[in-house]
């Protein structure tokens, strides 16, 4: 199985995304995260896999175990730890 990452994305090496988790997923596709996503005021929820892909808005996980990818949003990511 697979999954389809458009292609009209823009370029996570220039402004405004330097320094951002974008280009830093973008500089690790292939390796194992655990991300943390802030839900509400005060959850946190994980989510672990291989970084598969990087957009501006969203990070793909793969999970080789389950055969299954999680779209993850940018916008919520607290903490990620690399393993």
């Amino acid at each position: 199985m697979s999954i389809e990452i458009p292609t009209n994305t823009p370029d996570l090496n220039e402004q405004p995304y330097r320094g951002s988790f974008q280009q830093l997923f973008q500089a690790n596709i292939g390796r194992q995260v655990k991300i943390d996503f802030l839900v509400g005021s005060s959850s946190l929820v994980s989510q672990s896999g291989i970084i598969h892909a990087v957009t501006s808005q969203y990070v793909v996980l793969r999970n080789i175990a389950r055969e299954t990818y999680v779209a993850c949003d940018n916008y919520s990511i607290k903490f990620v730890t690399f393993l």
